[in-house]
Protein backbone atom coordinates (compact mmCIF):
# COMPACT_ATOMS: atom_id res chain seq x y z
CA UNK A 1 0.00 0.00 0.00
CA UNK A 2 1.33 3.27 -1.45
CA UNK A 3 1.59 6.28 1.57
CA UNK A 4 -1.11 8.06 -0.36
CA UNK A 5 -3.83 5.09 -0.26
CA UNK A 6 -3.71 5.69 3.44
CA UNK A 7 -7.05 7.73 4.93
CA UNK A 8 -6.34 11.31 5.55
CA UNK A 9 -7.89 12.47 8.32
CA UNK A 10 -7.29 16.33 7.58
CA UNK A 11 -8.94 15.89 3.29
CA UNK A 12 -12.27 15.88 2.38
CA UNK A 13 -14.28 12.83 1.24
CA UNK A 14 -14.66 14.55 -2.29
CA UNK A 15 -10.93 15.39 -2.61
CA UNK A 16 -10.12 11.63 -1.59
CA UNK A 17 -12.14 10.46 -4.43
CA UNK A 18 -10.49 13.03 -7.39
CA UNK A 19 -6.79 12.06 -6.13
CA UNK A 20 -7.37 8.02 -6.28
CA UNK A 21 -9.19 8.86 -9.40
CA UNK A 22 -6.34 10.65 -10.83
CA UNK A 23 -3.48 7.80 -9.50
CA UNK A 24 -5.92 5.06 -11.22
CA UNK A 25 -5.97 6.90 -14.54
CA UNK A 26 -2.16 7.40 -14.54
CA UNK A 27 -1.63 3.97 -13.74
CA UNK A 28 -4.23 2.34 -16.64
CA UNK A 29 -2.49 4.71 -19.01
CA UNK A 30 1.33 3.88 -17.90
CA UNK A 31 0.01 0.46 -18.15
CA UNK A 32 -1.23 0.69 -21.71
CA UNK A 33 2.25 2.43 -23.01
CA UNK A 34 4.27 -0.26 -21.39
CA UNK A 35 1.97 -2.91 -23.35
CA UNK A 36 2.49 -0.60 -26.44
CA UNK A 37 6.11 -0.33 -25.96
CA UNK A 38 6.08 -4.10 -25.80
CA UNK A 39 5.20 -4.53 -29.17
CA UNK A 40 7.03 -2.49 -31.18
CA UNK A 41 9.63 -3.94 -33.53
CA UNK A 42 12.13 -0.31 -33.30
CA UNK A 43 13.22 -1.47 -29.31
CA UNK A 44 15.23 -4.24 -28.41
CA UNK A 45 14.07 -4.16 -24.98
CA UNK A 46 11.05 -5.74 -26.31
CA UNK A 47 12.52 -9.15 -27.86
CA UNK A 48 14.21 -9.39 -24.22
CA UNK A 49 11.34 -9.01 -22.24
CA UNK A 50 9.59 -11.80 -23.39
CA UNK A 51 11.58 -15.00 -21.85
CA UNK A 52 10.97 -12.91 -18.30
CA UNK A 53 7.19 -12.75 -19.32
CA UNK A 54 6.67 -15.86 -19.78
CA UNK A 55 9.00 -17.16 -16.79
CA UNK A 56 6.65 -14.89 -14.79
CA UNK A 57 3.67 -15.95 -15.64
CA UNK A 58 4.97 -20.03 -15.19
CA UNK A 59 5.93 -18.45 -11.19
CA UNK A 60 2.72 -17.09 -10.99
CA UNK A 61 0.41 -20.04 -12.73
CA UNK A 62 2.64 -22.30 -10.02
CA UNK A 63 1.95 -19.84 -7.15
CA UNK A 64 -1.79 -19.56 -7.31
CA UNK A 65 -2.44 -23.70 -8.18
CA UNK A 66 -0.25 -23.93 -4.77
CA UNK A 67 -2.24 -21.48 -3.00
CA UNK A 68 -5.86 -23.22 -4.32
CA UNK A 69 -4.35 -26.51 -3.35
CA UNK A 70 -3.41 -25.45 0.05
CA UNK A 71 -6.59 -24.01 0.78
CA UNK A 72 -8.70 -26.75 -0.54
CA UNK A 73 -6.89 -28.62 2.17
CA UNK A 74 -7.56 -26.21 4.89
CA UNK A 75 -11.12 -26.32 4.07
CA UNK A 76 -10.68 -30.23 3.89
CA UNK A 77 -9.23 -29.99 7.29
CA UNK A 78 -11.93 -27.84 8.64
CA UNK A 79 -14.93 -29.94 7.79
CA UNK A 80 -16.14 -33.10 8.89
CA UNK A 81 -16.85 -36.26 6.23
CA UNK A 82 -20.02 -35.04 4.13
CA UNK A 83 -20.37 -31.47 5.55
CA UNK A 84 -20.19 -28.54 3.12
CA UNK A 85 -19.75 -26.06 5.65
CA UNK A 86 -16.56 -25.37 7.91
CA UNK A 87 -16.73 -25.98 11.60
CA UNK A 88 -17.41 -23.05 14.01
CA UNK A 89 -14.62 -22.46 16.14
CA UNK A 90 -16.27 -21.43 19.97
CA UNK A 91 -15.51 -21.58 23.44
CA UNK A 92 -19.02 -22.73 24.78
CA UNK A 93 -19.43 -25.08 27.62
CA UNK A 94 -20.71 -28.70 26.82
CA UNK A 95 -24.20 -29.20 27.76
CA UNK A 96 -22.80 -31.17 30.90
CA UNK A 97 -20.89 -28.47 32.46
CA UNK A 98 -23.51 -26.24 32.49
CA UNK A 99 -25.28 -24.82 35.64
CA UNK A 100 -28.53 -23.84 35.81
CA UNK A 101 -31.09 -23.42 39.07
CA UNK A 102 -32.84 -26.14 40.56
CA UNK A 103 -36.39 -27.71 38.45
CA UNK A 104 -38.80 -26.43 41.18
CA UNK A 105 -42.02 -26.95 38.90
CA UNK A 106 -44.94 -28.24 40.04
CA UNK A 107 -48.29 -29.23 38.36
CA UNK A 108 -50.95 -27.66 39.60
CA UNK A 109 -52.83 -30.17 42.73
CA UNK A 110 -55.56 -32.67 40.39
CA UNK A 111 -56.65 -33.57 43.88
CA UNK A 112 -58.30 -30.26 44.69
CA UNK A 113 -59.37 -29.53 40.88
CA UNK A 114 -61.20 -32.05 40.83
CA UNK A 115 -65.27 -32.01 40.64
CA UNK A 116 -67.41 -34.57 39.90
CA UNK A 117 -71.26 -34.88 39.25
CA UNK A 118 -74.07 -36.42 40.36
CA UNK A 119 -74.35 -38.06 37.26
CA UNK A 120 -70.80 -39.19 37.05
CA UNK A 121 -69.33 -36.90 34.83
CA UNK A 122 -65.99 -35.51 36.13
CA UNK A 123 -64.42 -32.42 35.87
CA UNK A 124 -60.98 -30.32 36.40
CA UNK A 125 -60.76 -26.78 37.24
CA UNK A 126 -58.01 -24.80 37.38
CA UNK A 127 -58.90 -21.04 37.94
CA UNK A 128 -56.26 -18.78 37.19
CA UNK A 129 -57.46 -15.19 38.14
CA UNK A 130 -54.74 -13.56 35.42
CA UNK A 131 -56.21 -14.96 32.16
CA UNK A 132 -58.55 -13.46 29.88
CA UNK A 133 -59.23 -16.91 28.53
CA UNK A 134 -61.03 -19.53 29.55
CA UNK A 135 -60.28 -23.22 27.41
CA UNK A 136 -63.17 -25.59 27.72
CA UNK A 137 -61.95 -29.17 27.04
CA UNK A 138 -64.06 -32.35 26.56
CA UNK A 139 -62.29 -35.79 26.32
CA UNK A 140 -64.73 -38.57 25.05
CA UNK A 141 -63.58 -42.73 24.33
CA UNK A 142 -64.56 -41.79 20.77
CA UNK A 143 -62.44 -43.36 18.12
CA UNK A 144 -62.42 -46.35 15.38
CA UNK A 145 -60.73 -48.09 17.94
CA UNK A 146 -64.08 -48.71 19.79
CA UNK A 147 -65.61 -49.81 16.31
CA UNK A 148 -67.54 -52.59 15.93
CA UNK A 149 -67.48 -54.92 12.86
CA UNK A 150 -70.32 -53.24 11.35
CA UNK A 151 -69.77 -49.67 12.52
CA UNK A 152 -66.66 -48.93 10.85
CA UNK A 153 -66.47 -45.10 10.02
CA UNK A 154 -69.19 -44.32 13.15
CA UNK A 155 -66.39 -42.51 15.17
CA UNK A 156 -65.48 -39.98 12.49
CA UNK A 157 -69.30 -39.06 11.42
CA UNK A 158 -70.44 -39.44 15.51
CA UNK A 159 -67.63 -36.42 15.82
CA UNK A 160 -68.19 -34.24 12.81
CA UNK A 161 -72.42 -33.98 13.84
CA UNK A 162 -71.22 -33.26 17.43
CA UNK A 163 -68.99 -30.89 16.42
CA UNK A 164 -71.52 -29.08 13.56
CA UNK A 165 -74.12 -28.98 16.43
CA UNK A 166 -71.18 -27.43 19.27
CA UNK A 167 -71.15 -24.30 16.68
CA UNK A 168 -75.01 -24.51 15.91
CA UNK A 169 -75.84 -23.84 19.29
CA UNK A 170 -72.79 -21.51 20.15
CA UNK A 171 -74.43 -19.34 17.36
CA UNK A 172 -72.93 -16.72 14.88
CA UNK A 173 -72.39 -14.17 17.42
CA UNK A 174 -69.92 -16.45 19.04
CA UNK A 175 -66.63 -14.76 19.81
CA UNK A 176 -64.10 -17.69 20.35
CA UNK A 177 -62.45 -20.94 18.37
CA UNK A 178 -64.11 -24.24 18.76
CA UNK A 179 -61.57 -27.38 17.55
CA UNK A 180 -61.86 -30.99 17.35
CA UNK A 181 -59.18 -33.52 17.53
CA UNK A 182 -59.79 -37.13 16.96
CA UNK A 183 -57.06 -39.91 17.98
CA UNK A 184 -57.74 -43.68 17.52
CA UNK A 185 -58.96 -44.05 21.20
CA UNK A 186 -60.44 -40.22 21.94
CA UNK A 187 -61.75 -37.51 20.86
CA UNK A 188 -61.29 -33.77 21.68
CA UNK A 189 -64.05 -31.26 21.93
CA UNK A 190 -61.71 -27.57 22.47
CA UNK A 191 -63.15 -24.43 22.81
CA UNK A 192 -61.31 -21.20 23.53
CA UNK A 193 -63.55 -17.46 24.49
CA UNK A 194 -63.15 -14.64 26.96
CA UNK A 195 -63.25 -15.25 30.54
CA UNK A 196 -67.00 -13.34 30.10
CA UNK A 197 -68.44 -15.96 27.78
CA UNK A 198 -67.70 -19.28 29.31
CA UNK A 199 -70.96 -20.02 30.71
CA UNK A 200 -72.86 -20.07 27.60
CA UNK A 201 -69.88 -22.11 25.90
CA UNK A 202 -69.67 -25.04 28.34
CA UNK A 203 -73.97 -24.91 27.83
CA UNK A 204 -73.37 -25.62 24.42
CA UNK A 205 -70.77 -28.43 24.47
CA UNK A 206 -72.73 -30.14 27.13
CA UNK A 207 -76.03 -29.73 25.93
CA UNK A 208 -74.67 -31.69 22.52
CA UNK A 209 -72.57 -33.98 23.89
CA UNK A 210 -76.00 -34.99 26.44
CA UNK A 211 -78.57 -34.55 23.75
CA UNK A 212 -77.29 -35.24 20.03
CA UNK A 213 -79.46 -34.76 17.01
CA UNK A 214 -77.95 -37.74 15.21
CA UNK A 215 -79.55 -36.61 11.68
CA UNK A 216 -80.93 -39.67 9.64
CA UNK A 217 -80.17 -37.69 6.04
CA UNK A 218 -77.20 -36.63 7.40
CA UNK A 219 -76.08 -40.16 8.21
CA UNK A 220 -77.49 -41.24 5.11
CA UNK A 221 -75.69 -38.65 2.76
CA UNK A 222 -72.40 -39.73 4.64
CA UNK A 223 -69.55 -41.33 2.90
CA UNK A 224 -66.13 -42.41 4.56
CA UNK A 225 -63.10 -40.13 3.40
CA UNK A 226 -59.96 -40.51 1.92
CA UNK A 227 -58.26 -40.73 5.58
CA UNK A 228 -55.41 -38.57 4.28
CA UNK A 229 -54.40 -34.80 3.68
CA UNK A 230 -52.59 -33.70 -0.03
CA UNK A 231 -49.62 -33.10 1.74
CA UNK A 232 -47.58 -30.17 0.69
CA UNK A 233 -45.22 -29.15 3.82
CA UNK A 234 -44.21 -30.88 6.95
CA UNK A 235 -44.57 -33.99 8.20
CA UNK A 236 -47.98 -33.71 8.99
CA UNK A 237 -50.00 -35.81 11.77
CA UNK A 238 -52.39 -38.70 11.51
CA UNK A 239 -53.66 -37.44 7.90
CA UNK A 240 -50.08 -38.22 6.15
CA UNK A 241 -50.71 -39.86 3.14
CA UNK A 242 -47.95 -42.64 2.83
CA UNK A 243 -48.52 -43.09 6.89
CA UNK A 244 -52.27 -44.23 5.64
CA UNK A 245 -51.17 -46.05 2.64
CA UNK A 246 -48.40 -47.86 4.45
CA UNK A 247 -51.22 -48.63 7.56
CA UNK A 248 -53.28 -49.83 4.99
CA UNK A 249 -51.07 -52.11 2.95
CA UNK A 250 -49.47 -53.53 6.30
CA UNK A 251 -52.71 -54.10 8.51
CA UNK A 252 -56.39 -54.18 8.75
CA UNK A 253 -58.82 -52.06 10.82
CA UNK A 254 -58.59 -50.45 13.25
CA UNK A 255 -54.69 -49.96 12.88
CA UNK A 256 -55.68 -48.50 9.40
CA UNK A 257 -58.53 -45.82 8.67
CA UNK A 258 -61.65 -47.16 6.71
CA UNK A 259 -61.83 -47.35 2.93
CA UNK A 260 -62.81 -44.89 1.43
CA UNK A 261 -66.59 -44.37 0.09
CA UNK A 262 -68.24 -46.17 2.94
CA UNK A 263 -71.63 -46.09 3.91
CA UNK A 264 -72.90 -46.04 7.81
CA UNK A 265 -76.46 -47.25 9.27
CA UNK A 266 -78.13 -44.89 11.50
CA UNK A 267 -78.31 -48.43 13.78
CA UNK A 268 -74.70 -48.17 13.89
CA UNK A 269 -74.51 -44.62 15.21
CA UNK A 270 -77.33 -44.48 17.79
CA UNK A 271 -75.47 -47.93 18.94
CA UNK A 272 -72.31 -46.24 19.38
CA UNK A 273 -73.04 -42.91 20.28
CA UNK A 274 -74.99 -44.72 23.39
CA UNK A 275 -71.24 -45.99 24.53
CA UNK A 276 -69.97 -43.27 23.96
CA UNK A 277 -71.54 -40.40 25.10
CA UNK A 278 -72.13 -41.52 29.27
CA UNK A 279 -71.79 -39.09 31.05
CA UNK A 280 -69.40 -41.34 33.14
CA UNK A 281 -67.28 -41.19 30.21
CA UNK A 282 -67.07 -37.91 29.47
CA UNK A 283 -64.29 -35.74 31.22
CA UNK A 284 -64.38 -31.55 31.30
CA UNK A 285 -60.81 -29.42 31.52
CA UNK A 286 -62.05 -26.21 32.46
CA UNK A 287 -58.34 -23.83 32.99
CA UNK A 288 -58.29 -20.05 32.33
CA UNK A 289 -60.43 -17.04 34.39
CA UNK A 290 -62.94 -18.98 36.26
CA UNK A 291 -63.50 -19.64 39.72
CA UNK A 292 -64.29 -22.81 40.86
CA UNK A 293 -67.07 -22.79 42.55
CA UNK A 294 -68.84 -21.20 40.05
CA UNK A 295 -67.87 -23.64 37.81
CA UNK A 296 -69.30 -26.43 39.80
CA UNK A 297 -72.16 -24.56 39.94
CA UNK A 298 -72.95 -24.58 36.33
CA UNK A 299 -71.87 -28.27 35.98
CA UNK A 300 -74.26 -29.74 38.25
CA UNK A 301 -77.13 -27.69 36.72
CA UNK A 302 -76.14 -28.46 33.64
CA UNK A 303 -75.57 -32.53 33.89
CA UNK A 304 -78.80 -32.82 36.30
CA UNK A 305 -80.76 -36.14 35.31
CA UNK A 306 -78.63 -37.10 32.95
CA UNK A 307 -77.98 -41.14 33.37
CA UNK A 308 -76.00 -43.81 31.29
CA UNK A 309 -79.27 -45.76 29.64
CA UNK A 310 -79.53 -49.26 30.81
CA UNK A 311 -79.19 -50.62 27.57
CA UNK A 312 -75.38 -48.96 27.31
CA UNK A 313 -72.87 -51.50 26.84
CA UNK A 314 -69.28 -50.61 27.62
CA UNK A 315 -66.23 -50.13 25.62
CA UNK A 316 -64.27 -52.78 23.95
CA UNK A 317 -60.82 -51.85 22.58
CA UNK A 318 -60.64 -54.12 19.08
CA UNK A 319 -57.64 -55.26 17.39
CA UNK A 320 -56.44 -55.07 14.22
CA UNK A 321 -54.74 -57.61 12.38
CA UNK A 322 -51.75 -57.68 10.34
CA UNK A 323 -51.66 -58.59 6.45
CA UNK A 324 -50.05 -61.17 4.93
CA UNK A 325 -48.59 -59.48 2.38
CA UNK A 326 -45.15 -60.49 -0.16
CA UNK A 327 -44.91 -57.10 -1.58
CA UNK A 328 -43.69 -54.53 0.69
CA UNK A 329 -42.98 -51.57 -1.43
CA UNK A 330 -45.53 -49.40 -2.72
CA UNK A 331 -45.08 -45.98 -5.25
CA UNK A 332 -47.99 -43.66 -5.89
CA UNK A 333 -47.32 -41.27 -8.88
CA UNK A 334 -48.30 -37.87 -7.78
CA UNK A 335 -47.19 -34.34 -9.24
CA UNK A 336 -45.21 -31.85 -6.67
CA UNK A 337 -41.47 -31.25 -6.24
CA UNK A 338 -41.04 -33.40 -3.09
CA UNK A 339 -41.09 -36.89 -3.04
CA UNK A 340 -43.08 -38.03 0.31
CA UNK A 341 -41.67 -41.40 2.36
CA UNK A 342 -42.68 -43.94 4.89
CA UNK A 343 -41.22 -47.08 5.97
CA UNK A 344 -42.22 -49.02 8.97
CA UNK A 345 -44.08 -52.16 10.36
CA UNK A 346 -47.19 -52.66 12.90
CA UNK A 347 -46.40 -52.38 16.50
CA UNK A 348 -48.69 -54.28 19.03
CA UNK A 349 -49.73 -52.92 22.14
CA UNK A 350 -47.33 -51.59 24.42
CA UNK A 351 -46.92 -53.48 27.72
CA UNK A 352 -46.90 -50.45 30.54
CA UNK A 353 -43.95 -51.65 31.87
CA UNK A 354 -42.23 -50.76 28.41
CA UNK A 355 -43.63 -47.51 27.86
CA UNK A 356 -41.19 -45.34 29.11
CA UNK A 357 -38.00 -47.32 27.39
CA UNK A 358 -40.14 -47.00 23.73
CA UNK A 359 -40.17 -43.52 24.34
CA UNK A 360 -36.71 -42.92 25.18
CA UNK A 361 -35.87 -45.26 22.18
CA UNK A 362 -38.25 -43.10 19.47
CA UNK A 363 -36.81 -39.78 20.99
CA UNK A 364 -32.90 -41.02 20.31
CA UNK A 365 -33.46 -42.43 16.62
CA UNK A 366 -35.48 -39.32 15.94
CA UNK A 367 -31.94 -37.40 16.91
CA UNK A 368 -29.85 -39.84 14.83
CA UNK A 369 -32.00 -40.02 11.92
CA UNK A 370 -31.65 -35.74 12.22
CA UNK A 371 -28.02 -36.44 12.29
CA UNK A 372 -27.79 -38.79 9.83
CA UNK A 373 -29.93 -37.86 7.12
CA UNK A 374 -29.95 -34.15 7.14
CA UNK A 375 -26.46 -33.40 9.53
CA UNK A 376 -24.05 -35.06 7.70
CA UNK A 377 -25.95 -35.43 3.91
CA UNK A 378 -28.53 -32.68 3.76
CA UNK A 379 -30.71 -35.17 2.19
CA UNK A 380 -33.71 -33.96 3.99
CA UNK A 381 -34.96 -30.97 6.18
CA UNK A 382 -36.84 -33.62 8.50
CA UNK A 383 -36.86 -37.61 9.58
CA UNK A 384 -39.22 -38.61 12.16
CA UNK A 385 -39.53 -42.00 13.67
CA UNK A 386 -43.23 -41.99 14.54
CA UNK A 387 -44.81 -44.93 17.11
CA UNK A 388 -48.46 -44.73 17.48
CA UNK A 389 -49.12 -47.67 19.43
CA UNK A 390 -49.87 -47.07 22.90
CA UNK A 391 -50.63 -49.46 26.09
CA UNK A 392 -54.53 -49.25 24.69
CA UNK A 393 -53.96 -50.10 21.05
CA UNK A 394 -51.86 -51.06 18.45
CA UNK A 395 -49.99 -48.82 16.40
CA UNK A 396 -46.97 -48.51 13.42
CA UNK A 397 -43.94 -47.81 13.81
CA UNK A 398 -42.47 -45.83 11.10
CA UNK A 399 -40.25 -43.30 9.72
CA UNK A 400 -41.35 -39.95 7.91
CA UNK A 401 -39.67 -38.12 5.90
CA UNK A 402 -40.09 -36.15 2.13
CA UNK A 403 -36.95 -34.81 -0.29
CA UNK A 404 -35.49 -34.60 -3.63
CA UNK A 405 -35.85 -37.20 -6.19
CA UNK A 406 -32.11 -38.30 -5.87
CA UNK A 407 -32.05 -37.83 -2.08
CA UNK A 408 -35.41 -40.63 -1.42
CA UNK A 409 -33.61 -44.27 -2.02
CA UNK A 410 -31.01 -42.52 0.30
CA UNK A 411 -32.80 -41.75 3.25
CA UNK A 412 -34.70 -45.01 2.81
CA UNK A 413 -31.23 -46.66 3.02
CA UNK A 414 -29.51 -44.29 5.80
CA UNK A 415 -32.92 -44.72 7.90
CA UNK A 416 -32.93 -48.35 7.94
CA UNK A 417 -29.34 -48.72 8.41
CA UNK A 418 -29.66 -46.55 11.71
CA UNK A 419 -32.61 -48.50 13.01
CA UNK A 420 -31.02 -51.71 13.00
CA UNK A 421 -28.21 -50.22 14.56
CA UNK A 422 -29.44 -49.58 17.72
CA UNK A 423 -30.77 -52.87 18.08
CA UNK A 424 -26.83 -54.41 17.99
CA UNK A 425 -24.41 -53.83 21.56
CA UNK A 426 -22.06 -51.26 19.09
CA UNK A 427 -25.41 -48.67 18.65
CA UNK A 428 -26.45 -48.62 22.20
CA UNK A 429 -27.03 -44.87 23.48
CA UNK A 430 -24.45 -43.29 24.99
CA UNK A 431 -25.09 -41.42 28.66
CA UNK A 432 -25.36 -38.23 26.68
CA UNK A 433 -28.13 -39.35 24.48
CA UNK A 434 -29.73 -41.09 27.33
CA UNK A 435 -29.48 -37.15 29.71
CA UNK A 436 -30.44 -35.47 26.75
CA UNK A 437 -33.54 -37.35 25.42
CA UNK A 438 -34.55 -38.02 29.32
CA UNK A 439 -34.88 -33.96 30.30
CA UNK A 440 -36.76 -33.66 27.18
CA UNK A 441 -38.98 -36.01 28.52
CA UNK A 442 -39.48 -34.70 31.79
CA UNK A 443 -38.66 -30.73 31.59
CA UNK A 444 -39.80 -30.80 27.76
CA UNK A 445 -42.94 -32.35 26.94
CA UNK A 446 -44.45 -33.54 30.36
CA UNK A 447 -43.57 -30.42 32.03
CA UNK A 448 -44.94 -28.25 28.85
CA UNK A 449 -48.05 -30.14 29.06
CA UNK A 450 -48.76 -29.30 32.98
CA UNK A 451 -47.63 -25.53 32.74
CA UNK A 452 -50.79 -23.42 33.24
CA UNK A 453 -54.05 -23.51 33.83
CA UNK A 454 -55.27 -23.89 30.28
CA UNK A 455 -52.82 -26.79 29.36
CA UNK A 456 -53.20 -28.48 32.58
CA UNK A 457 -56.64 -29.08 32.76
CA UNK A 458 -57.18 -30.10 29.43
CA UNK A 459 -53.83 -32.80 30.13
CA UNK A 460 -56.08 -34.22 33.29
CA UNK A 461 -59.02 -34.60 31.52
CA UNK A 462 -58.07 -36.28 28.32
CA UNK A 463 -55.68 -38.54 30.65
CA UNK A 464 -58.48 -39.52 32.99
CA UNK A 465 -60.61 -40.14 30.09
CA UNK A 466 -57.94 -42.62 28.37
CA UNK A 467 -56.87 -44.67 31.82
CA UNK A 468 -59.56 -43.96 34.54
CA UNK A 469 -57.48 -41.70 36.86
CA UNK A 470 -53.87 -39.72 36.92
CA UNK A 471 -51.26 -41.97 38.12
CA UNK A 472 -49.65 -42.77 34.78
CA UNK A 473 -49.57 -39.36 34.13
CA UNK A 474 -48.21 -38.36 38.14
CA UNK A 475 -45.32 -41.09 37.82
CA UNK A 476 -43.91 -40.92 34.11
CA UNK A 477 -41.33 -38.69 34.84
CA UNK A 478 -39.73 -41.39 37.27
CA UNK A 479 -40.61 -43.70 34.90
CA UNK A 480 -38.24 -41.97 32.39
CA UNK A 481 -35.50 -41.14 34.35
CA UNK A 482 -35.16 -44.92 35.17
CA UNK A 483 -34.41 -46.40 31.91
CA UNK A 484 -31.19 -47.54 30.98
CA UNK A 485 -29.12 -48.37 28.05
CA UNK A 486 -30.25 -51.79 28.54
CA UNK A 487 -33.37 -50.97 28.84
CA UNK A 488 -33.61 -49.01 25.28
CA UNK A 489 -31.48 -51.70 23.60
CA UNK A 490 -33.98 -54.34 24.91
CA UNK A 491 -37.01 -52.63 23.82
CA UNK A 492 -35.19 -52.34 20.34
CA UNK A 493 -34.96 -55.54 19.79
CA UNK A 494 -38.07 -56.41 20.56
CA UNK A 495 -40.17 -54.01 18.75
CA UNK A 496 -37.95 -52.39 16.08
CA UNK A 497 -37.53 -55.28 13.00
CA UNK A 498 -36.09 -53.17 9.67
CA UNK A 499 -36.18 -56.45 8.18
CA UNK A 500 -39.92 -56.41 7.79
CA UNK A 501 -40.53 -52.90 6.99
CA UNK A 502 -42.88 -51.57 4.67
CA UNK A 503 -42.18 -48.87 2.22
CA UNK A 504 -44.76 -46.52 0.56
CA UNK A 505 -43.46 -43.44 -1.72
CA UNK A 506 -45.33 -40.70 -3.15
CA UNK A 507 -44.26 -38.32 -6.06
CA UNK A 508 -42.76 -38.48 -9.34
CA UNK A 509 -41.66 -42.16 -9.34
CA UNK A 510 -39.80 -41.84 -12.86
CA UNK A 511 -37.60 -39.11 -11.61
CA UNK A 512 -36.86 -40.87 -8.96
CA UNK A 513 -36.14 -43.96 -10.28
CA UNK A 514 -33.92 -42.54 -12.45
CA UNK A 515 -32.21 -40.06 -10.21
CA UNK A 516 -28.50 -40.54 -8.53
CA UNK A 517 -27.41 -39.00 -5.66
CA UNK A 518 -23.77 -37.67 -6.44
CA UNK A 519 -22.42 -38.78 -3.24
CA UNK A 520 -24.72 -41.49 -2.57
CA UNK A 521 -25.78 -42.98 -5.78
CA UNK A 522 -28.41 -45.54 -4.09
CA UNK A 523 -31.03 -46.65 -6.23
CA UNK A 524 -34.92 -46.83 -5.97
CA UNK A 525 -35.24 -50.16 -7.99
CA UNK A 526 -32.26 -51.96 -5.72
CA UNK A 527 -34.38 -51.18 -2.56
CA UNK A 528 -37.64 -52.25 -4.05
CA UNK A 529 -36.14 -55.50 -5.21
CA UNK A 530 -34.61 -56.46 -1.38
CA UNK A 531 -38.14 -55.08 0.24
CA UNK A 532 -39.89 -58.34 -2.20
CA UNK A 533 -37.05 -61.16 -1.69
Amino acid sequence: MEQGDCDDTSQSAAASRREYHKRATGRCAQSRRNAMSATHPHHDFAFRSRPRSAGACIVIGTLIAAAACGGAAARDAETLPGRTRPLFEHKWLHPRDLEFSENRFTPPDSKSALVVTPSGLRAFVIPDTSERVVQITAAIPLGRSFERMNEIGAAELLSRLLSQQISDRLGPAFVGRVQTDQDVDLTRFTLRVLAEDWQPALTALLLALRQPRLDGAAIDAYRTGAGFARQTRGLGGPAFRPSVELARMLATHPLAPPDPGLTVRREAIHDFALRSLRPSAVTIGIGGGVTRDSVQRELQSLTAGWRTPAAAAGLVTAAGVGKATSDRFRTIDEPGYTTWIAAGHPMPTTPPADEAAVAVMTEILNIRLNISTREIRGLANATQLQVTGTIRHDGLLHVRSGARPESVAPIIHFSLQELARIREPGGAPTGDELEQVKGGLVFGKWQGTLDGARDASATYASEAARFGSLDRLMKWPQAVRAVTAEDVGAVARKYVHPEIMGTVVIGQIDKVRQARHPRWPVALDDLMAAARR
